[in-house]
């Protein structure tokens, strides 16, 4: 044994040893710290300086102004100041018709948002996703052309079998008797078939997630988007 081998001291370990990696806690602690501030975390600021001066403590006596600086930022409360940063969360989209419109026939009109069609005879009935179903003349394909509008509000589906077209209204299904294409008649409505609809009044479908509150005053919604949220303070 080489001779002062006893005599010399041996330096304390300041890492955890995994394999052949060595980890210094108080880089990693750095690093995690580094990210909590850049990303607005500011309520975890006194635990980062404190976990700092407790494995460095000479290292962070020499920035001691660096961190009185920070802990005094992080007395602040982001909610009451508005600087919160955005973050993704689901928002809702709120319908621009009424929820109480009639059903109605109206003159044909543009679509605004083309949904399903679905060919009967000489006709074709194609979804305006939210308003009502256009009904088209289309017995040349080459010439076919709107000749009118069934309102329908919220509707989102179609189906037709035996003469009979069946479509959404807001929570019910209606039927409409086809014996005159141009004309559907409404002839039987089934109430809160779809309740799914009304729960998308409270909350996204889906969970673990963070979601804008629903305003009613707004009216009545029709989807969920994910999108960047200030603060969203509602949570499934």
């Amino acid at each position: 044994m080489p001779p002062g081998l006893l005599h010399k001291k041996i330096p304390a370990r300041s890492a955890w040893v995994k394999g052949q990696a060595t980890i210094d806690p108080f880089s990693a602690g750095v690093v995690c710290c580094s990210h909590l501030f850049l990303n607005g975390y500011l309520k975890m600021q006194r635990f980062c300086i404190f976990y700092c001066l407790l494995f460095k403590p000479k290292f962070m006596r020499r920035l001691l102004p660096l961190p009185l600086l920070l802990l005094l930022g992080a007395c602040t409360d982001m909610t009451n100041t508005g600087d919160i940063m955005p973050a993704l969360a689901f928002a809702p989209v709120y319908a621009s018709v009424e929820w109480d419109a009639p059903v109605e026939m109206q003159p044909a009109k543009p679509t605004v948002t083309a949904g399903k069609i679905y060919a009967f005879r000489d006709f074709a009935f194609q979804v305006d996703q939210y308003n009502g179903i256009h009904i088209i003349e289309n017995a040349k394909s080459a010439q076919a052309k709107k000749i009118g509008f069934l309102q329908v509000p919220f509707c989102t589906e179609i189906s037709i079998r035996n003469n009979y077209l069946y479509t959404n209204h807001n929570n019910d299904i209606v039927v409409f008797n086809l014996a005159n294409p141009t004309a559907p008649q409404l002839v039987k409505r089934l109430k809160d078939a779809f309740p799914a609809v009304g729960t998308m009044q409270e909350h996204p479908p889906f969970t673990n997630v963070f979601f804008e509150c629903p305003d009613p005053a707004k009216g009545m919604v029709v989807d969920w988007v994910q999108q960047a949220v200030q603060n969203p303070k509602c949570r499934r």
